[in-house]
């Protein structure tokens, strides 16, 4: 099974032991740990999105993969344990955010990616590798990865774009 993070979550650790928690609200407990296997992650060059391998199934929900970028103007949920201040630590506690899509065409040095501005959050500090979805019919698609939080936890983030990269992340998995 492989998850889908940011590229630069896994490659400045290669050396080091990473483990994902899972189906938990909490960031220090409960759920299940499962450990990731670093020599089986694959990064993406061109964007800032990655997979990694889990040691074992997380046994958690699937979510597909949105086959086009969210509309403009459009509620789309972020979630992380990212810092809720500048100053302040990560949340102990996951946490959801809205976001308002302002562009889908965005482009820099980690790809294309796809700009939100706040709704009743805003990524920050240490929601690298989160989720984007968009809800259609009631059903959740993700749409992006959270490239990097924002220092300041205002103003507008950029997501690195999964249906950009939706064939490569079906190469990587097979599926």
């Amino acid at each position: 099974m492989k998850e889908l993070t940011a590229k630069h979550c896994v490659e400045g650790y290669r050396d080091q032991a990473m483990a994902v928690r899972v189906k938990s609200l909490r960031y220090g407990s409960g759920g299940g740990v499962v450990a990731v296997i670093e020599a089986e992650s694959v990064v993406r060059s061109i964007h800032d999105i990655a997979l990694v391998r889990l040691s074992r199934s997380a046994n958690a929900e699937y979510v597909p993969l949105a086959s086009a970028h969210p509309k403009i103007g459009t509620t789309n949920y972020v979630f992380g344990w990212g810092r809720t201040c500048p100053t302040c630590p990560a949340s102990p506690t996951l946490k959801r955010a809205t976001v308002t899509v302002t562009g889908t065409s965005a482009y820099s040095s980690l790809g294309t990616q796809i700009r939100v501005s706040p709704g009743n959050g805003s990524p920050c500090m240490g929601d690298s590798g989160g989720p984007m979805f968009k809800l259609v019919d009631g059903k959740r698609y993700q749409v992006g990865v959270v490239p990097w939080g924002s220092s300041t936890c205002t103003g507008s983030s950029y997501f690195a774009s999964v249906p950009i990269s939706r064939d490569w992340i079906r190469g990587v998995t097979g599926v």
